[in-house]
């Protein structure tokens, strides 16, 4: 019985981490620019309105 056969080669290991970080760091990515552009869209409708009633 060898039980070194199931233990997953370092390569495979980091390119496993890689592959779950970058799609981490993507959805985070995603998340963060729709934030962005939610804020600017608040912000551009408060300053219109701001404008409007002045």
């Amino acid at each position: 019985m060898d039980l070194l056969a199931n233990i997953p080669s370092w390569d495979d290991i980091e390119r496993n981490l890689d592959d779950k970080f970058n799609t981490l760091n993507q959805a985070y990515s995603d998340g963060q620019q729709s934030t962005y552009d939610s804020w600017n869209g608040f912000t551009r409708r408060v300053n219109t309105t701001a404008t409007q009633a002045y």
